[in-house]
């Protein structure tokens, strides 16, 4: 007995000696094999459950949040399940069912329909950067003209290559991101709301659109309306007369028109028609009293496809909550919206972050928030895009990108909405360097935002799945798919 335990040890002696010297010694790693060191011997069980080991580190787990990781233990009850065998990630393409049957509809029909959809986003979409083109492909592919939704005042009304805005500088912009609204007044379905100022002395507040040619399908609008809300406290107006906006409108011949129209106020949101002949130029003068809540007007035409840009710089999406039920109800009553896109995350990642629960949980409440208030909607979130810090003098993936990711991937699994990994679709990790640093350069040198021909490049991989997706919902198959790269959504 003792001669076989002394055994054991020389022999436990001998393979750790040997383990440590072919560590140290260049000779023995070049003509010798290494042996498994001690812990190795003592804890791996099988060689079923080494293969399943080597697999799980050899993945690429950036997305997998921290947690997660701590759970990949061996399942001896099921080790013969093939190691590669992985649930695949989670996409919910079948809760896009509504709008795709709307699209076929609308196909079916002729044209005679619309149909809407609401895209909130941050500043990756301000000055309707990604929107602008994922709007044309789908106007191109289904009709429809015009922009859709613009607010009265816009920090990038200059940036932006849709529409000509411009006006006056007597607007009173309140924000959600800046909650110091007065009491009485609600924000629109874009997080804003513009209050008039008529004070004496002052010009009458004006706004005036221009069509675009920069697509073909935004020369010229058919029908312009505008949104507005009740006043506020009986106190705070300062003029009893009715509300009057004097609307000049050319159209497509360089015909010159003015109409004077008065105000409803019989709802929270009301929607006046402006115009209803071919226009590409409009100039509103608003003669209101101080303080009459404006949210904004639409440009559309009588049938298509209708892209509404609801951007705002800094957010990170919980924000969408302050905006009242009653207001997003009544938008959607003049609108019924058939897919509603969430596309967030810029504004959340951070370096030193590795916890995104919170996030995620604020997600969920924002996502049935805006469920419950537009009720017959299509839901899809978009994660992040990738964006880079410095690291050791090289700009490389922000490391809590990944993180975010799959927050929002949860997230949208727990509200039952679609889910689109923009993410990985552009590349994945250390793509945003690829994109900055090409030439032509796709993005801006802040390594975070796209440029114009980023942004178009965005958008067609966001049209290019959408439409996969669509087709195979009219082919009926209700699996989908998930293309993971540029190179499967073919744009190189």
């Amino acid at each position: 007995m003792k001669k076989g335990l002394r055994a054991l040890v020389y022999a436990t002696l001998i393979l750790i000696g040997y383990a440590y010297l072919h560590e140290q010694v260049p000779f023995l790693q070049k003509h010798l094999h290494s042996l498994p060191t001690l812990s190795q011997v003592l804890l791996v069980e099988s060689p079923q459950e080494i293969l399943y080991t080597e697999v799980i580190q050899e993945e690429d787990c950036e997305e997998e949040p921290a947690d997660s990781l701590s759970k990949g233990t061996v399942d001896k009850g099921n080790i013969s399940k093939p190691p590669s065998a992985k649930k695949a990630k989670y996409t919910g393409q079948e809760h896009l069912y509504h709008y795709f049957g709307q699209l076929r509809q609308l196909s079916v029909e002729g044209r005679k329909k619309k149909v809407r959809i609401a895209y909130f986003g941050d500043s990756m979409i301000e000055g309707d950067l990604i929107t602008q083109s994922l709007r044309n492909q789908l106007q191109e592919e289904f009709g429809g003209r015009g922009v859709g939704f613009v607010p009265i005042t816009s920090v990038t009304a200059g940036f932006r290559n849709s529409i000509g805005h411009v006006f006056s500088q007597n607007w009173v912009h309140h924000s959600f991101l800046r909650p110091q609204l007065p009491e009485g007044y609600q924000y629109g379905i874009s997080g804003d709301v513009f209050l008039t100022t008529a004070s004496e002395g002052q010009e009458t507040p004006w706004v005036q659109f221009t069509g675009s040619k920069q697509f073909r399908r935004t020369q010229y609008w058919q029908r312009i309306y505008l949104y507005h809300g009740l006043p506020g406290p009986a106190d705070t107006l300062t003029d009893p007369e009715e509300p009057v906006v004097v609307v000049t409108t050319r159209n497509i011949e360089g015909d010159w028109r003015t109409d004077s129209m008065q105000l409803k106020k019989a709802r929270k949101v009301n929607r006046l028609t402006l115009s209803s002949r071919p226009a590409d130029v409009a100039r509103l003068d608003f003669e209101l009293p101080d303080n009459f809540p404006i949210y904004g007007l639409s440009f559309e035409g009588k049938a298509g496809v209708y892209l509404d840009n609801f951007a705002a710089r800094g957010n990170s999406g919980l924000n969408l909550t302050v905006i009242p039920s009653s207001i997003l109800r009544g938008f959607n009553y003049y609108i019924g919206y058939d897919l509603v896109i969430l596309h967030y995350g810029l504004n959340v990642v951070h370096p030193e972050r590795t916890n995104f629960k919170s996030y995620q949980k604020g997600m969920t409440r924002v996502l049935k928030h805006l469920k419950a208030n537009l009720p017959n909607a299509s839901f899809l979130l978009v994660s992040v895009s990738d964006k880079s810090v410095k690291v050791d003098g090289q700009m490389v993936t922000d490391p809590s990108v990944p993180l975010v990711v799959e927050a929002q991937r949860k997230a949208a699994e727990a509200s039952g909405v679609a889910f689109f990994n923009l993410y990985e679709a552009m590349g994945g990790r250390n793509s945003m360097v690829k994109w900055a640093e090409s030439d032509p350069s796709l993005a801006q040198k802040d390594y975070t935002h796209m440029n114009h021909k980023g942004g178009e490049k965005l958008s067609k991989i966001i049209y290019r799945w959408l439409q996969k997706e669509y087709d195979m919902y009219l082919e009926g198959n209700l699996e989908g798919s998930t293309p993971s790269s540029l190179e499967e959504l073919s744009l190189r």
